[in-house]
This record gives structure tokens, C-alpha cells and sequence, in this order.
């Protein structure tokens, strides 16, 4: 009979591995949302560039810029400031037809490897933060941050 068992645990074992289940375990909050970001640093569109050639008037989060101008001017002082990248949030932006382009309220940015630089991209996301009430996620701790303005 233990012979049996050991033999039953060895096929479970090995079914386990050949079908990926060995590398699979439980992905909290903190890694999906990493997960979701770094998609979106991948597929969203560079901030800058959405933004000039957007001709919606206020193609981002108009409840915090007045204009796509003044947004523009908000994600150039990001890269001023070091960051790597920026860029839509791909899951944030609708097209308003009505107002000639998309509109979108989320960026994701790549934080610089450089410790001041970072700390400088890093002072404006708290800023923001403390703008909606909020502080800033665990993403930072991982080289990322999420801006949402709601």
C-alpha cells in the first residue's frame, strides 16, 4: 500500500509539473496592479505624443487640467524631472468623437533608476496624491507610479 500512495504522489507530482501548476501560486493585489502597469507601459501611447496629437480640448483629466496644453505642460515637467517614460493608461481613454479626439485620466510612469531623480518624480506623485485625497501605492517601491485623477 505505501508503495502505491508513493507511487500516486510521484504522477501527481509529475502531471503537476508538466502542467505548469508547480510555478502557480496566489497573486496578491500588489503584484497584479504591478502586473497591470507594466502592461500598460508596454502597450499604452507615450504621453507627450498622445497629447500633440490630440485635438480634443482637454484630453486629459479636465477636472484637474484645463487644457491638453496645460497637461502637456504637467507630463513634460515628469520628464524634466527624470522619468524614464510616461504614458496613457491604455484602459483609461475613450475616443469623444464630439470633441474631435480621446480623452483619457490615468498616466503610469517608469521611475528613474538614478536615487534623486527618483525621489524628484516621486515628490510630484505625492503631490497629486495629496491633490485627490490620497496617498501614493506600493507601486512606487517598485519603479512605477499611477496617477488617476477621478
Amino acid at each position: 500500500m505505501d508503495r502505491q500512495k508513493r507511487w500516486i504522489g510521484v504522477v501527481v507530482i509529475a502531471a503537476a509539473l508538466y502542467l505548469g501548476v508547480s510555478t502557480w501560486r496566489p497573486r496578491g493585489r500588489e503584484e497584479r496592479v504591478h502586473q497591470e502597469l507594466l502592461l500598460a507601459l508596454k502597450n499604452g501611447p507615450e504621453a507627450r505624443e498622445w497629447l500633440r496629437n490630440n485635438r480634443h480640448p482637454a484630453a486629459l483629466a479636465s477636472n484637474r487640467f484645463a487644457s491638453t496644453a496645460e497637461a502637456l505642460n504637467f507630463v513634460e515637467s515628469l520628464y524634466q524631472e527624470g522619468a524614464v517614460q510616461v504614458v496613457v493608461s491604455p484602459q483609461a481613454i475613450r475616443a469623444e468623437p464630439e470633441a474631435h479626439g480621446s480623452y483619457a485620466d490615468a498616466l503610469v510612469i517608469k521611475l528613474p533608476d538614478d536615487a534623486p531623480a527618483k525621489e524628484k518624480v516621486i515628490a510630484i506623485g505625492k503631490k497629486e496624491a495629496a491633490r485627490e485625497g490620497m496617498e501614493l501605492g506600493p507601486e512606487a517601491d517598485q519603479g512605477l507610479l499611477f496617477f488617476w485623477w477621478d
